[in-house]
């Protein structure tokens, strides 16, 4: 449970063996050996006659062992009695078979690390003395915008060299977020530093694209060229034409996600380096000015937007409002993100989509307007969403091993991006609905212990496989990333690299791939860009929910212990 947050928390619905396992020490370790042997291969008793009996037990983990049944509430074993109608209870004076509790086995700490060395792989233009990954340099150093302005920095994209700002703002807003809510959990894993260094690598590339009080570049590369290519971003040479949202080429999102992007990092440094953060804020002001004043959408105004193209845009103003508001607490962009997002309802159909990502920022704008107002309506919106993923409800389904899926392609920064939502939320309500509180926070520990390889996908031999780079006992190794799958120079890098099946001769450490299809499908394979192509969109709620789950006191037995799971696949 999240002992920290709410203090001392009792396993709801277990009644008095909380006593018991709390009091209870083992003095069988012989057979607490076998129990927990027997529970890590997922060996579940069901009876056929009396179907119904484990969703009595609040769905903990049984396991039967030479013709008893045993109950495993948060480490601790329970002999069961069966009682006449056919349900089992645990004895009032049992005790319990027990080692201690047990935590995750999951370093989330190292990965949280890693993710943001991912977003380091992914700088364009000049280099810091301080770049940690030996495999890159400095690159595209022309870039300009359409008139001129010098537009080096920033993100490439995903696995080419394109800059494209609708979704790196989104992505930019949600690893802020994460460090806003979860700085516990950054402290003790010792990336707050990498953080804010990242945060603000992007947050100044987002000022220099605010070139002229009514112009600001937000793509740069033209897609046709760009992927015509296969090699390394230092020794590009095809034209990298820049693109200008105007009045007469107004981008209403993509400037929304960047007044959300840029207030969210100003809260970061607020308390750190107030002249910059001052700085941030009045270019996120002027860009909400811009974004209100000339409404459309960005992928209308830039013909090259394809890659990822906008359904609308009144969500995205509607966040960018509510970050302002967080930032300056001044009552106009609280009203006026309230405004916005009744009009996404009305006119966009807000709420009909069920999934965070750059397209729709509706989910995370609900939780902004709940926190800010307590009106019930926005904290039913969450519910809904966040009961949608956890029950698989369509279009949400699980996987055979317990993968909640949305969507073919890159179906993990979904997942992710909702565990984010659940964490934050759970931590919202946590002194005033602990039940859901916890269900929402085992729900994300759940998911991203398949996205790591701990429980979950696991392949022929009976190998977990991790979908992050660089960790795990099988992760990727054909990332479709070119500047990973090159070698170094002065070898060549061309298709010949892409199609070489053999691993990247550079590892990316902590990128989140795509992910499996909804069948648990997987090849981890270069040329597959739907499922093993990466991206900073990828990686950004998954970065906050790592930091969540480093400063979180809660632990994956207390979530089996609890009444807080839907036991599916192997993750049950």
């Amino acid at each position: 449970m999240r002992t920290g947050l709410l203090g001392a928390v009792a396993l709801l619905a277990l009644g008095s063996c909380i006593h018991v396992c709390r009091a209870q020490n083992s003095t069988t370790k012989t057979l607490y050996q076998y129990l927990t042997a027997l529970e890590h291969n997922q060996t579940f008793y069901y009876e056929p006659a009396d179907p119904g009996y484990y969703a009595s037990i609040n769905n903990n983990t049984i396991i039967e062992y030479n013709g008893t049944f045993y109950e495993d509430l948060n480490g601790t074993f329970y002999a069961l009695q069966r009682q006449a109608n056919g349900s089992f209870t645990i004895p009032a004076n049992a005790t319990g078979i027990a080692e201690g509790l047990s935590p995750d086995g999951i370093d989330y700490g190292q990965v949280l690390g890693l993710s943001w060395l991912f977003y380091e792989a992914q700088r364009s233009g000049p280099l810091p003395p301080t770049n940690r990954i030996p495999f890159r340099g400095d690159s595209a150093l022309q870039d300009a915008a359409p008139g001129g302005a010098e537009m080096k920095g920033g993100w490439y994209d995903a696995g080419d060299f394109l800059k494209l700002n609708f979704p790196a703002a989104f992505s930019a807003s949600l690893l802020a977020w994460g460090l806003i809510e979860f700085q516990d959990g950054y402290t003790a894993a010792g990336q707050t530093e990498a953080a804010l260094d990242s945060l603000r690598w992007i947050a100044d590339y987002f000022v220099k694209n605010h070139h002229g009080d009514l112009a600001f570049t937000g793509q740069i590369g033209n897609v046709g060229d760009d992927h015509a290519s296969w090699g390394r971003p230092e020794d590009m040479t095809e034209p990298r034409p820049g693109f200008d949202l105007t009045p007469t080429a107004p981008g209403s999102d993509l400037l929304g996600q960047t007044v959300a992007a840029l207030a969210a990092i100003a809260i970061v440094f607020q308390n750190i380096e107030p002249s910059y953060s001052n700085m941030l804020e009045a270019h996120a002001r002027d860009l909400y000015v811009f974004a209100t004043a000339y409404e459309g959408k960005y992928s209308d105004a830039i013909n090259q937007a394809y890659v990822y193209p906008s359904s609308n845009y009144l969500d995205d103003i509607a966040w960018g409002a509510a970050w302002l508001y967080q930032r300056t607490g001044e009552q106009q962009f609280l009203t006026e993100a309230e405004a916005y997002n009744q009009r996404n309802i009305a006119e966009e159909g807000g709420g009909g989509y069920v999934a965070f990502v750059w397209d729709c920022a509706y989910w995370g704008t609900q939780v902004k307007l709940a926190e800010f107002t307590g009106t019930a309506s926005y904290a039913t919106e969450v519910s809904r969403f966040l009961d949608t993923w956890v029950t698989g409800t369509a279009p949400v389904m699980y996987t055979p091993s317990g993968l909640a899926w949305a969507s073919e392609w890159g179906t993990l920064r979904y997942t992710m991006n909702a565990a984010l939502i659940a964490e934050v939320w759970s931590k919202k309500i946590a002194t005033t609905d602990a039940t859901n509180s916890n269900r929402y926070e085992c729900w994300a520990r759940s998911q991203t212990k398949y996205v790591l390889g701990s429980d979950g996908l696991k392949d022929a031999q009976g190998v977990s496989i991790s979908f992050v780079v660089g960790f795990g006992t099988k992760p990727p190794v054909q990332a479709h990333h070119r500047a990973a799958s090159c070698p170094n120079p002065p070898a060549p890098c061309s298709f010949d690299n892409f199609n070489a099946a053999v691993p990247n001769p550079h590892i990316l450490y902590g990128a989140l791939v795509g992910g499996p299809g909804a069948d648990d499908s997987y090849v981890d394979v270069r040329s597959d860009y739907t499922k093993n192509e990466v991206a900073v969109d990828y990686n950004a709620g998954f970065t906050g929910v790592l930091a969540a789950l480093s400063e979180s006191s809660n632990t994956w037995a207390s979530c089996v212990a609890g009444n807080y799971l839907i036991a599916r696949g192997n993750l049950g």
